[in-house]
């Protein structure tokens, strides 16, 4: 093979190399950007519980997967769904547990969102 096709070949597959590189960096940013949790949650049954859990799951990763030793008031929401009733089966999880058994449709809840050492768990509760 001639010289210059061998120095166009490296060059190519440098690019490529950085290329893949950008990308992966891309989709670990992605996956890793940070989330929010919304103070005001109003919305469908499914937004409502979306977004409970999102904020459940920020308090949680928050305090290293339940490896914390610190008791931790994490967020207060406001919550109203518009069309049906969330219970706490439809919230709970192996680190979620709820205070409560239902957030009826048409009605405003405070919800706060704390996260409990001595367990560990993530504890939903109305106030």
């Amino acid at each position: 093979m001639n010289l210059s096709v061998l120095s166009a070949a490296h060059k190519v597959m440098f690019l490529l190399i950085i290329l893949a590189a950008v990308i992966i960096f891309i989709m670990i940013m992605w996956k890793t950007a940070p989330q929010e949790c919304y103070t005001e949650i109003n919305g469908t049954y499914d937004r409502v519980i979306t977004n409970v859990q999102k904020c459940a799951d920020l308090c949680w990763r928050k305090h290293d997967y339940g490896k914390d030793l610190d008791n931790d008031d994490c967020f207060v929401v406001n919550v109203y769904s518009e069309n049906g009733n969330v219970t706490k089966t439809d919230l709970e999880n192996e680190y979620i547990k709820c205070y409560f058994d239902v957030v009826e449709q048409g009605k405003s809840y405070r919800l706060k969102i704390r996260y409990d050492a001595s367990v560990p768990e993530i504890s939903l509760s109305i106030i």
